[in-house]
């Protein structure tokens, strides 16, 4: 029997074979599922007096793939709480190698995977998972019971052969997410439209808000396809560069302040985009008076 694994939330055409050459074998995905869930439990979980913030990696690397099996693999898992965490995966033999590292820290995840054959019609694929968890609280002066803030998910990157990149960012009821792949360009959702990775909505004061992230990144190398192409004897999704999470208070009455001590401070935004953000804080505020006096 065959389990196969897909990295949460990564989705690949089926061309010839992906769903194939991205399984792995039934220990190799028993294991990656049981970390899957016990990851996703701990970030689903925030207690104040338990941790200040959590972190979770995964990596996996498969080298000579074929029906299930591989000639070579390796899987490397790695969580902290109040700690960054950092692992990396590879596999090679007869001329198919793979490799991949994750690192996650609190707003600041990287991820990378690589696949390569020299010979061979066999595969080689990789993936990476870096999560972070952290929670934040908005206080000061005023007496509202919500405020304005501005989200910012930036994630830098590239592909090059075979690849897909995903991730999220979810704070307080916002969410942030990206998605790219080796055959359309990325793309940015805020809640459920298009954004450019910006998002502009109301959160409550004064109250313990959760914010988690997620980036996941994969990466295969085609030996069959090789054959007649060579371009896909060689696969790289290069996430190394950073996904970063911003967050700005829009009201100087209220700061933000978080459990793991980091800031998550913006770097400054270009003049026009400050104007388009500070006119959706305005329009906001005049249709929440227009509801209080309704």
């Amino acid at each position: 029997m065959v389990l196969f694994w897909y990295p949460y939330g990564i989705t690949l055409p089926a061309d010839g074979g992906w769903r194939q050459r991205i399984a792995f074998s039934e220990n190799f995905g028993a294991i990656m599922n049981r970390f899957h869930y016990t990851t996703l439990a701990c970030l689903l979980v925030t207690s104040s007096s338990a941790w200040s913030y959590s972190t979770s990696v995964e990596t996996g690397a498969s080298a000579g793939f074929s029906s299930g099996r591989s000639l070579a693999s390796d899987l490397n898992t790695d969580s902290h709480i109040d700690q960054d965490s950092f692992t990396s995966a590879s596999a090679s033999i007869d001329g198919y190698s793979a490799s991949a590292f994750a690192s996650a820290g609190v707003g600041v995840l990287k991820a990378y995977a690589g696949a390569n054959i020299e010979k061979g019609a066999l595969d080689s694929t990789s993936y990476a998972k870096s999560l972070f968890s952290d929670t934040i609280k908005i206080s000061g002066s005023g007496a509202a019971r919500s405020t304005q803030i501005v989200l910012n998910f930036r994630v830098e990157g590239g592909i090059s052969g075979i690849g897909a990149a995903s991730g999220f960012i979810n704070f307080a009821g916002g969410n942030i997410t990206f998605a790219h792949n080796y055959y359309s360009a990325p793309v940015y959702t805020c809640g459920t439209g298009a954004c450019d990775g910006v998002s502009v909505f109301w959160v409550p004061t004064n109250t313990e808000l959760a914010i988690s992230g997620l980036l996941q990144v994969a990466a295969t190398a085609d030996g069959y396809g090789g054959l007649f192409d060579p371009k896909k004897r060689h696969a790289e999704t290069d996430f190394s560069h950073t996904a970063r999470t911003f967050i700005s208070v829009l009201d100087p009455n209220y700061s933000l302040s978080s459990q793991s001590g980091y800031s998550y401070a913006a770097v400054p935004l270009p003049a026009a985009t400050w104007l388009f953000v500070s006119g959706l804080g305005l329009l906001g505020f005049g249709k929440r008076r227009s509801n209080l006096a309704g």
